[in-house]
């Protein structure tokens, strides 16, 4: 087997900005994979000492593909499939549980760290930087500037929530405090069923949702919690 000679690297990474990195975040498998989703291999272990992976975002449709990466101990970074890295060293494919990684034409497999900060193997950070009013049980306003604001910060990554698509809509999985999910009031174990009176089902309706909350005033979530009918309105000014 032929096994590299590991360099130290200096990272120029290519983040996702403003829109591109929000909806990528929203219609991503940081919020699960799909049942019966599985890597894929064939590539060699990565021989890189000072690179980490910490986090995986799969495309979806044209959205794009990208990789929580930090470099030299650096902070994490996204950075997007098919963006070099450095001098001949590219992000490949990006998969559930690692990416590939091409150095001077051979593929390496990059694993994901394990359990590198919770389910989504994305360091945990501060809260989530939304101003959330609750005025009422179960109905919620915001700002649709300061939402976007928030999105446009890689380091918000971590601190969005994450949901897994199961037969009935898509579990709350991971609603930490402060976290998104917990702001716009979901829980662990809530099952999202339907957003403005259309089935939820996959996590590409996590990106229909953030479509919503971008281009409408209201958005109603209905769904199950503990087995009860549950329903929260959203008002986006």
């Amino acid at each position: 087997m032929l096994t590299p000679k590991a360099k130290r690297m200096t990272v120029d990474a290519t983040l996702l900005s403003g829109p591109a990195a929000a909806d990528a975040v929203f219609a991503s498998h940081l919020f699960g994979s799909a049942p019966g989703e599985s890597s894929a291999p064939e590539s060699q272990p990565a021989t890189f000492s000072n690179l980490k992976l910490h986090g995986v975002f799969a495309a979806i449709g044209s959205l794009p593909a990208f990789a929580i990466l930090s470099v030299d101990g650096k902070p994490d970074q996204p950075v997007k499939a098919e963006t070099e890295i450095a001098p001949g060293v590219v992000l490949g494919m990006v998969y559930p549980d690692h990416v590939e990684v091409r150095r001077n034409g051979v593929v390496e497999r990059l694993n994901l760290e394990s359990k590198a900060g919770g389910p989504s193997g994305v360091a945990k950070g501060a809260d989530f930087r939304l101003n959330v009013q609750s005025r009422a049980p179960d109905n919620f306003s915001f700002s649709r500037k300061e939402l976007n604001q928030a999105l446009q910060d890689p380091q918000q990554m971590a601190n969005l929530g994450r949901f897994v698509a199961r037969p009935g809509g898509l579990v709350v999985e991971d609603a930490r405090n402060g976290s998104l999910a917990e702001k716009l009031g979901l829980q662990q174990n809530d099952v999202v069923s339907q957003l403005n009176g259309q089935p939820v089902t996959s996590n590409e309706d996590i990106g229909r949702f953030y479509q919503q909350l971008n281009q409408t005033g209201q958005v109603r979530l209905i769904g199950l919690r503990d087995g009860k009918a549950m329903t929260l309105n959203y008002s986006i000014q």
